[in-house]
Order: structure tokens, then sequence, then C-alpha cells
């Protein structure tokens, strides 16, 4: 047996927002990111996972809403279930800090979900800091902002 984690990447997420104040729509203005996965082996790849984690969280954390019906998902098709794409958000400004980890191949750490985990946190306060209201709970959807707003139900 081997150590499956034998050690971390470290990463940092920023989201910026403004909420329209007739439509409660959160429009993403600034997204930034730092990743600590020790040595790159091939910048473009990186760089490839970074921007897609980074989408895919966002999907997560704004647009993403899944429900079933009688243990059967309804939104069965990408014509029912949005996911979003790079024209739905500004460039990722994201910066690597090489840090070589000396137990890995050339010197790299992994990256997988490091891209992902942080980014509905970061849209999250990114609203709250917006709009003054707590949010539990994602997607967050202009219908919840403008139920939390008006009727103080914080989800």
């Amino acid at each position: 047996m081997g150590n499956a984690y034998p050690d971390y990447a470290w990463g940092a997420t920023v989201v910026e927002v403004v909420v329209d104040p007739l439509t409660y729509a959160p429009v993403v203005t600034g997204l930034w990111t730092v990743s600590d996965i020790g040595t790159p082996i091939d910048e473009k790849i990186v760089k490839g996972q970074i921007d897609g984690g980074f989408y895919q969280g966002l999907g997560f954390a704004a647009m993403e809403n899944m429900f079933a019906s009688s243990g059967v998902i309804i939104q069965n098709d990408f014509s029912k279930y949005m996911i979003p794409s790079s024209d739905d958000y500004p460039e990722i400004h994201s910066t690597l800090i090489e840090n070589t980890y000396e137990h890995g191949p050339f010197g790299a750490k992994g990256l997988g979900e490091l891209a992902t985990v942080g980014v509905a946190s970061a849209y999250a306060s990114a609203v709250e800091n917006a709009t003054g209201i707590k949010i539990y709970k994602i997607p967050i959807t202009p219908e919840r902002i403008r139920r939390s707003m008006k009727h103080d139900d914080h989800e």
C-alpha cells in the first residue's frame, strides 16, 4: 500500500459580481485564481484544467439546477439542463505559484478538483457582498436572490 495523498495542491479563488437591481441577476465581472500545483508539466494543459474546472464551479454556483419527479431526473438533456460556457463569463486570470514537490513526477502535484472546489463559495461570497444577504444554497439564481431580499427568506 502507498500513500494516496502524499502532498496537496493549494489554491485561492476570487469572483467579482454585480447584481442587477431590477432582475436580481448576478453578473460576473472578474475571475481570479492562484494555484500551487508544484511544477506544472504542461502549462497549456494546466490552464485548460483550471479554466474548465472554474467554469464548472460557476455552473454549480449559478445555473445548474436539477430536479427529480418520482425518482426520474427532469432535466434529461442539455436543452433542459444549463451548463456554462466560456462565453458566459469573463476571462479567468490565473496565476501559478511554482513550488517544486520533490516526490512528484518532474516536481508536480495533482491539480484535479482544485480548480473547482473554491468557486461556489467565492461566488456566494461575492453575491453576499453585492446584496447584503446571506447565501446558504446553490445554485444562486435571480429567483432565490429576489425571494431572500423581498421576504427575508435567506436560503
